[in-house]
């Protein structure tokens, strides 16, 4: 059975926390924790901010894993700049593992252009479970 992510919800709460909900198939099932939501917080509303925006740090986390377990992600939507990036994160873990075979496919409905002109202020998004830091504009 092939390793699928498929992320099915994102959720905001208190306009300052995202909730993902996903579902897991194949092998790498039993590195996950059944029913685990992912969730990050932060100090500024996030509510006017896009899915494919808020969905950068959950990738961030899932990522290296899916390419060990050269996995499928499948979302509805993702920032063009970070979309167009993966590929790099990938070739990186190759060339620090060049024994294991890895790849990843990211099946996504819509890649989007998320345009940042004229911000005057950013917000540092990140996971406490990773070191990965994104600077997303407050103009959302």
């Amino acid at each position: 059975m092939k390793n699928i992510l498929k992320v099915e919800n994102i959720n905001i709460k208190n306009n300052r926390k995202i909730i993902i909900e996903y579902k897991i198939e194949g092998e790498w099932k039993n590195v996950f924790i059944e029913k685990e939501k992912f969730f990050i917080e932060y100090d500024i509303d996030i509510q006017k901010v896009p899915d494919s925006v808020k969905i950068i740090p959950f990738l961030c986390n899932i990522l290296p894993v899916a390419f060990f377990y050269n996995a499928t992600i499948k979302i509805e939507s993702i920032d063009a700049e970070f979309f167009y990036c993966i590929n790099n994160l990938l070739k990186a873990y190759q060339n620090m593992y060049p024994q294991i075979n890895m790849s990843c496919d990211i099946d996504v409905d819509n890649i989007e252009k998320n345009l940042t002109e004229g911000v005057k202020k950013s917000a540092i998004l990140f996971s406490r479970r990773s070191r990965f830091i994104f600077y997303i504009d407050s103009a959302y």
